[in-house]
């Protein structure tokens, strides 16, 4: 009797000193409170191991740029190649937490990994649609352009084909070239060399030329001297720009008068202004601010003419590389694209992103010019990023 009685607990479903187990919570959920409910139980089992859940790593996804049509949870993060949920860890002292931070950047490295594949690319999109040398030519024949906006558009192009290709740096103590990050570069009027600013490991800068002559070569190689000093040009007007976003001028020559203002022009951005650079006319001036505003204001009348939208920038004091003989407007962003603009009517020509990930120390330096390396010297946009210098070359 006792036998038959165990075997009807048995069908019954009972165990010995056990009651029926009910069903889980995560069965009765959502399908996206399961999974969250799920991330927890693997959490759990993760730091009972003694290490986190390797799943959990922000850079094993390459597809979580992509959107997901699934339902949005507070505090939660869906990973579309993973078919889960990972919840958003605050501040960054946990162990490999997932923040929105990791997830942004996440995104913003997969972006600039396939805009450097694009760029790599030997054909590239044209800038303007219909834009290519032979039509070029064709209207030039029948007088349908002049000589400038000829020259301006041929320019366009050719910034449009620009090839990458890394530079070798030789100077007189090869045991440390090219250890140190370039903080600046700066070329001279004629562009036969160019003046660096590199970063030191005890905190300071250190000064030299490059000789730009070995740009003419196949192996595309160049000498730098060290610890050199230089000065700049002195103009009897100075321009400032400010915090606050005003621009005001001053003209040296002239003597502050009681009862007058010694400011001759101001001008208003409205965030703080990173750079400013007046025109060859000196009738304009060109000037860029923390809300990654690039601004063309012209002086005689105090007036905003022209703005190049697709700058970024949110608080560092990046500069502006005008290039009026061929028509270019260069700026490197916080984001650390290099954006190329028509000085004329203020059209995006070409993004060039960074080849070294984006980060705020590695913020890219840039000189562009038609002739880099002297009259006999080739043409296109010289980049300094970190220790590496490219040189990006119409073809």
């Amino acid at each position: 009797m006792e036998r038959g009685w165990w075997r009807g607990r048995e069908k019954r479903g009972w165990s010995s000193g056990k009651q029926r187990r009910r069903p889980s919570r995560a069965r009765r959920c959502s399908p996206g409170r399961r999974a969250a409910v799920r991330y927890e139980q693997d959490e759990t089992q993760a730091s009972q191991n003694g290490g986190p859940s390797t799943s959990e790593s922000p850079s094993s996804s390459s597809s979580s740029c992509q959107s997901s049509p699934v339902p949005e949870l507070p505090g939660f993060y869906y990973d579309p190649e993973k078919n889960r949920y990972f919840r958003l860890l605050p501040g960054h002292n946990n162990y490999n937490p997932l923040t929105k931070e990791s997830i942004q950047y996440r995104e913003m490295e997969c972006k600039r990994l396939k805009l450097l594949e694009e760029d790599e690319q030997q054909k590239k999109k044209a800038s303007r649609a219909g834009l290519n040398s032979s039509i070029l030519l064709h209207k030039r024949q029948l007088g349908l352009l002049s000589s400038t906006n000829y020259c301006r558009l041929v320019h366009e192009l050719k910034v449009n084909c620009m090839q990458k290709r890394k530079i070798e740096i030789h100077g007189p103590d090869s045991s440390v070239a090219g250890t140190n990050n370039f903080k600046i570069i700066v070329a001279d009027a004629a562009c036969e060399r160019i003046f660096a600013v590199n970063d030191v490991e005890h905190g300071g800068c250190k000064y030299g030329i490059i000789n730009l002559s070995g740009l003419g070569k196949e192996s595309l190689t160049v000498e730098m001297y060290d610890n050199l000093y230089f000065t700049n040009r002195k103009t009897p007007v100075l321009y400032n720009g400010c915090r606050s976003g005003e621009i005001f001028s001053i003209d040296v020559r002239q003597r502050s008068q009681k009862g007058q203002s010694w400011k001759a022009v101001r001008l208003f951005h409205d965030s703080a202004v990173t750079s400013v650079r007046l025109l060859q006319t000196e009738y304009y001036l060109m000037a860029a601010d923390m809300a990654g505003k690039i601004k063309l204001w012209d002086l005689r009348v105090a007036k905003c003419v022209k703005q190049y939208k697709g700058h970024h920038n949110e608080y560092a004091t990046l500069p502006l590389h005008i290039n009026e003989e061929e028509g270019l407007l260069t700026a490197v962003g916080q984001d650390c694209y290099t954006r190329i603009w028509s000085l004329q009517d203020t059209h995006l020509l070409r993004t060039i992103p960074s080849p070294h990930p984006s980060s705020k120390d590695s913020i890219p330096s840039v000189v562009f010019s038609s002739k880099l390396g002297g009259n006999q010297g080739v043409p296109g946009l010289l980049m300094a990023v970190r220790q590496d210098l490219y040189h990006f070359s119409y073809s």
